[in-house]
């Protein structure tokens, strides 16, 4: 856009007629003329009121160019905003895009760090659930040799340490329920809330049965048969869970992981029914 587009434009914008432009520049209607048609150009001093008068840079109003930046808003507008703001802006453009550039860089880094800090967290989550889990096994399979040993006549296993031993299950039952939370929150695992929902309902049992077994003195009938049925149940219990494991691991066929699955549940449901959920019907237990 040439020199005298842009001065026809500017003027109009502002609602100049050329006669009120002149008046201000104190020059003749007809010297406006001539800059509007291209037949002359203005003097540098008049070149610069223009400048104040419209709020553009000398750059934006002199120089040649396909489009020609200048801007058109109202008077109004330019009250909202700073003029040397504008020219500034526009005058340091090649310093805006340098740091533009560098914070979208650094935006992007910050980005990818926090996804790989991410996975990482994920990736330690999965190896935590593994070891929790492992390391719950192992502590069930200990209380309930204790348990078993509880149980024979003249049994020198005090049910205070089967309250202790079942706290620690009861623990690690809370430590993989969180890492399980965290893990799930990223994908959806089935396997992981099936062992949870496993290691939920085994540690409600055990801590069922270590406080039987401390009040042991007080129990009827009924209740000593539940205690005495408990670790055989146990057993199969973790039998069956062990096994389901196993298929999982060795990734199976489906339908054979499905059926080891399904006893796996049922076992740790009759366990919970007959602990702290007895007298519960199976359907009314969310599991």
């Amino acid at each position: 856009m040439q020199f005298n587009d842009k001065l026809r434009k500017l003027r109009k914008k502002q609602g100049y007629s050329q006669e009120e432009l002149a008046e201000k520049l104190n020059v003749s209607r007809q010297s406006v003329s001539k800059w509007e048609s291209g037949t002359s150009t203005p003097e540098i001093q008049k070149i610069l009121l223009l400048c104040d008068l419209f709020q553009v840079s000398t750059d934006d109003l002199l120089r040649n160019s396909p489009h020609g930046y200048i801007d058109y808003r109202s008077p109004d507008d330019h009250k909202e905003t700073s003029p040397f703001f504008l020219r500034w802006l526009h005058n340091h453009n090649r310093e805006v895009l340098i740091i533009m550039a560098f914070l979208i860089t650094v935006s992007l880094y910050l980005n990818i760090n926090y996804r790989t800090t991410l996975q990482q967290h994920y990736h330690i989550s999965a190896i935590g659930l593994s070891s929790t889990y492992d390391h719950f096994m192992r502590d069930v399979h200990f209380f309930r040799g204790k348990s078993g040993e509880f149980l024979q006549n003249g049994s020198s296993v005090d049910p205070g340490d089967l309250l202790v031993y079942s706290e620690g299950i009861t623990d690690l039952n809370i430590h993989h329920t969180i890492l399980a939370t965290i893990h799930l929150r990223r994908q959806n695992d089935e396997n992981i809330k099936s062992l949870s929902s496993f290691v939920n309902g085994i540690s409600h049992s055990i801590q069922w049965f270590a406080q039987a077994a401390y009040d042991i003195h007080s129990l009827d009938e009924e209740q000593l048969e539940r205690v005495q049925e408990f670790i055989p149940l146990l057993d199969e219990v973790l039998l069956a869970t062990d096994e389901y494991q196993s298929a999982f691991d060795a990734d199976d066929s489906f339908s054979l992981i499905e059926d080891k699955h399904r006893k796996a549940r049922e076992k740790v449901l009759e366990l919970m029914l007959l602990s702290y959920f007895h007298g519960t019907e199976p359907d009314q237990i969310h599991f």
